[in-house]
């Protein structure tokens, strides 16, 4: 619906008072004026002057008090439209929560065999069976899953990883620790992997691993860059062209449930991340969707927490 423009709904009380006063006087004066003047001076050339004077203010009286109701009648429908207009948008807000909300039922599927397949790989250590291709498998299809989850949640494709921090050798200073990609949601091929990145080069793990936070959400990130924010996989053609593999996502750390959100002094024990992405912006809901990741990220610590060891006592 078009908006009437502002310039057409002025609307002045105090118009209405002095038209009307005006218009009295003139409906007086105008008549006995020109019976007057046909006495006095016995010719009809005066009145009729008169009178067409009269005629003439009274019709330019009645256009403009048309005018101004028009105006009057103007303004009654731009406040119509408006609150119509805000009624529609606060409507449309609370449709698009509901229906958002109602995708985390689908969703609940997904993420029950996301949160089975860890389960199995646990069971699998737990039993002996280290195989790191079969446990690499298992991660793989719940992260899977877990894509899965948040694709239909978002309405946007998503994409999964889990990143494992190397053990720092003595002295390394906390920037200088590297993560690196366990394995992804798809079967990306070997040549495309990145090398280990540096925490202190990425925001979203160091704010995580240094500062403590419970995760990093951010739902714009090239909007954030203006900010400060930092990706070791951005480099500054990518920034300058736009050529982004992702530009929503949300990080958790991978650490034991009473680690994350831990108090000031304390020391979280922290192997990991969980990372979910899409290409879209603002699409993650930082109640709701942070919070099943952040579930799911605890469910993964056992597994990988028992892997690492696994492959430490290997290597010994």
């Amino acid at each position: 619906m078009t908006l009437v423009p502002d310039w057409l709904g002025s609307q002045d009380s105090r118009f209405w008072s002095v038209m009307a006063r005006l218009a009295a006087i003139t409906g007086l004066i105008f008549p006995i004026a020109a019976v007057a003047s046909f006495f006095l001076t016995s010719s009809p050339t005066t009145p009729t002057l008169i009178l067409a004077i009269y005629v003439c203010i009274l019709a330019t009286t009645l256009i403009v008090l048309l005018i101004k109701q028009e105006n009057r009648y103007i303004d009654q429908v731009k406040q119509y439209q408006a609150e119509y207009i805000n009624e529609v948008k606060a409507y449309q807000a609370k449709l698009d929560v509901a229906h958002r909300e109602m995708r985390y039922g689908p969703a609940a599927m997904p993420m029950r065999r996301a949160f089975a397949k860890v389960a199995n790989a646990t069971w699998h250590l737990v039993q002996g069976e280290s195989s790191q291709a079969a446990f690499r498998i298992h991660m793989q299809e719940s992260l899977r899953y877990f894509s899965e989850a948040f694709t239909l949640i978002t309405g946007a494709t998503c994409r999964s990883s889990i990143k494992l921090i190397a053990a720092p050798p003595a002295g390394t200073h906390k920037n200088d620790i590297t993560v690196s990609t366990f394995c992804r949601n798809d079967d990306e091929p070997e040549e495309t992997r990145h090398a280990p990145d540096r925490i202190g080069d990425n925001t979203d793990f160091k704010q995580i691993f240094e500062e403590a936070a419970a995760n990093f959400f951010c739902n714009d990130l090239p909007a954030r860059l203006s900010k400060g924010y930092r990706n070791s996989h951005w480099d500054e053609h990518t920034i300058e062209a736009g050529t982004f593999g992702y530009r929503a996502t949300i990080v958790w750390p991978i650490g034991r449930s009473g680690d994350i959100g831990f108090e000031s002094g304390n020391v979280p024990e922290i192997i990991g991340f969980l990372c979910v992405d899409t290409f879209e912006t603002n699409v993650f809901h930082q109640t709701y969707d942070v919070a099943l990741g952040s579930a799911f990220s605890h469910a993964l610590h056992l597994a990988l927490y028992r892997f690492r060891d696994l492959i430490s006592q290997r290597a010994k």
